[in-house]
């Protein structure tokens, strides 16, 4: 990190660049993400700035935002703010929503503005992940099949009275690893919660006895599974 003479100033704090991480405004993704997973989970741009100008232009546009009750991250950008290689502020970015430490502020069209023009002007941007094409759908499916056939350790003990239907997310990465899961809730049954004991059993398959067949050039990604287990 670069030392300049600093010019503005946060708690005190002095900043002397800002590094911005983008992906674009549109781009879908199968899970919403948050400031803590946003790096392992989205294919994004990186570029630092030390202009005395963007980094004005982005505080300038943070310091207007209006404060929002809503909270829930889904996320396309994130702001750090240096001085020299501390993070001194970090700012989450949604369509929607910003986060600002633990506070949550409605995204303008202007800081988008900004952002993006900011990121339009700059040549040397790093790609931090370029996306190689996989398609999990044969992973997905052996998975399915594995998990039917440890049907008494899901059952074991358990009454079901109605059928469960729902989505695991699976974050898989590097050596076909599953780092995180994240479950929804029964899509039956008017929203229910799933029984700890599913959730539980699955999450021990997942992380100790599945290995996907991602390519070693791939990135760790998000992959759904839809699942049913019917009443017994």
């Amino acid at each position: 990190m670069l030392l300049r003479i600093p010019v503005f100033s946060v708690n005190n704090q002095n900043i002397d660049s800002v590094v911005i991480k983008y992906a674009a405004w549109n781009i879908i993704t199968d899970i919403g993400i948050d400031c803590t997973n946003y790096e392992r989970s989205i294919d994004y741009q990186e570029i630092t700035k030390t202009d005395s100008i963007s980094i004005f232009l982005l505080l300038n546009e943070l310091d207007q935002l209006e404060m929002s009750q809503n909270r829930g991250e889904d996320i396309r950008c994130k702001l750090e703010f240096y001085n020299s290689d501390s993070i001194i502020l970090s700012c989450c970015i949604g369509n929607f929503l910003t986060k600002k430490g633990s506070s949550y502020y409605y995204t303008s069209s202007t800081l988008k503005k900004v952002i993006d023009n900011i990121v339009s002007s700059q040549t040397n941007i790093k790609k931090n992940r370029v996306l190689k094409y996989w398609d999990y759908t044969p992973s997905v499916q052996k998975i399915k099949e594995y998990l039917c056939s440890q049907s008494e350790r899901l059952y074991r003990g358990l009454i079901l009275s109605e059928d469960l239907c729902f989505t695991v997310f699976c974050n898989v990465g590097e050596g076909g690893k599953t780092l995180a899961t994240r479950f929804t809730k029964n899509k039956k049954g008017k929203g229910k919660d799933l029984p700890t004991q599913i959730i539980s059993v699955i999450q021990n398959i997942l992380f100790n006895e599945i290995t996907w067949d991602i390519p070693k050039e791939c990135p760790p990604q998000w992959i759904s599974i839809n699942l049913t287990i019917k009443s017994n």
